[in-house]
């Protein structure tokens, strides 16, 4: 027999009751709460539009109810990896992901005295690489600084083999197998459309996008374009920086079901290498 004891906070570790208390502690975290809230693992976020000033101060209420402080003022705040500034630029977010990668790579530079093709290439896909395409969906690049920034370090890693590192940095990445990291976010993009589209995400599409009632012609799943957008941010935004490459795909690649869906990232592949 165990002998009780008071769990004053917290779980008790490696219990077969310690997941349910968890659980009936997390999910009644937010019940009562005048703010929407979704729950992730043991993240808690609440979220409301502001239209009014009722709305903010009902925000702030349930600030202090969930964990006693007050509605603070932040340049940037990070949220499941992603670090989201208060211009919504992606830029900081960039430099944050750029000094990660570097110094991933540099750990692979000083444990390895030479670099062989068949050596960097399964580092650099399963130790950097990620950490650039992390998230790319929102918060994707588009000033030329911060594609620059993130492409460097590709190059850097590109450099780290002794046989072509005197090759111009298009026919390294040739060598090597690796596409540029601006087609990839294209290529993700084009994939989370899909996803989308079909109905593999747990959201609507009309969230993101209105389809393309006139002149389809059979092309059924083309999207239609805002007619105009004050700020480039707003133009580089997701459910608008998408349309033109999505609408660029052949009906029958955008039309590709379920169990055929390898055969829509082979294809799409195949059209999107156009792109400059």
């Amino acid at each position: 027999m165990l002998d009780w004891l008071s769990v004053l906070s917290g779980v008790p570790q490696k219990s077969v009751l310690g997941p349910v208390l968890f659980l009936v502690y997390n999910n009644d975290l937010v019940i009562n709460l005048e703010s929407t809230a979704s729950l992730f693992a043991d993240d808690a976020k609440i979220y409301v539009t502001i239209k009014t000033d009722a709305d903010v101060r009902a925000l702030r209420r349930d600030v202090k109810r969930l964990n006693g402080t007050t509605l603070r003022k932040s340049a940037q705040e990070k949220d499941l990896g992603i670090l989201v500034s208060s211009s919504l630029k992606p830029s900081a977010h960039v430099a944050q992901v750029a000094a990660k990668a570097n110094s991933r790579l540099g750990i692979i530079k000083r444990n390895f005295t030479v670099l062989y093709k068949e050596v960097l290439v399964p580092l650099y896909l399963s130790l950097v690489r990620p950490v650039l395409d992390y998230g790319a969906q929102c918060s994707s690049p588009y000033l030329t600084r911060d594609i620059q920034t993130l492409e460097k370090i590709q190059r850097r890693a590109t450099r780290l083999v002794p046989s072509i590192k005197h090759l111009p940095c298009e026919n390294r990445c040739k060598e090597l197998g690796l596409q540029t990291l601006r087609k990839r976010r294209v290529r993700g993009d084009m994939i989370e459309t899909y996803k989308l589209l079909h109905g593999f995400e747990d959201v609507s599409y009309s969230r993101f996008f209105k389809k393309n009632t006139n002149n389809l012609r059979g092309l059924s799943l083309k999207l239609a374009k805002p007619d105009h957008w004050r700020t480039s941010l707003k133009g580089n935004w997701f459910a608008i920086r998408v349309i033109d490459n999505w609408n660029a795909l052949p009906e029958s690649v955008c039309q590709l079901v379920s169990s055929n869906t390898p055969w829509f990232y082979r294809d799409s592949i195949r059209v999107l290498t156009a792109i400059p």
